[in-house]
């Protein structure tokens, strides 16, 4: 088992996807799935694409590796590089994370010039975690707009 920061910890596990947009085109209606499993030490679970829906053949692949990094001279510096070979999900994005009080859920946003991903992670204790929260909300933002 390796040494995972509180970031990577956070982004293992389940996460549904509320809302994805490609390319600004909405495609949730177009995966096979609507939830990520990420897991540093193993294959990712992503969607795979619908062929029949906009999506080719270069986003059909369901797995893929994922890698967590810091760009501390970003506003937003919490970088995850997803390397698939299903053209959606391939590159590195950017990360931040809100609290999602009304409906108590830990939300993660994902994105890049082609892709934007907001998600809430699964089976995950909201109120035994809120410390977590509070520090992964303050930490993915250096200077919140």
């Amino acid at each position: 088992m390796s040494c995972k920061s509180k970031v990577e910890n956070a982004i293992s596990g389940l996460w549904t996807i509320d809302t994805i947009y490609f390319e600004n085109t909405n495609i949730k209606s177009c995966l096979n799935g609507n939830s990520f499993k990420f897991d540093f030490d193993r294959k990712a679970r992503i969607p795979e694409g619908n062929l029949g829906c906009m999506l080719t053949e270069n986003a059909t692949s369901s797995t893929a590796k994922i890698y967590f990094f810091s760009d501390e001279n970003d506003a937003i510096p919490y970088r995850l590089k997803i390397d698939t070979k299903n053209v959606v999900f391939n590159g590195v994005h950017k990360v931040v994370f809100y609290d999602d009080q009304q409906r108590k859920e830990l939300k993660m946003e994902i994105f890049s010039k082609r892709l934007y991903v907001l998600c809430h992670k699964g089976l995950f204790n909201y109120e035994k975690e809120k410390f977590l929260i509070n520090e992964l909300v303050e930490k993915s933002w250096i200077n919140r707009p």
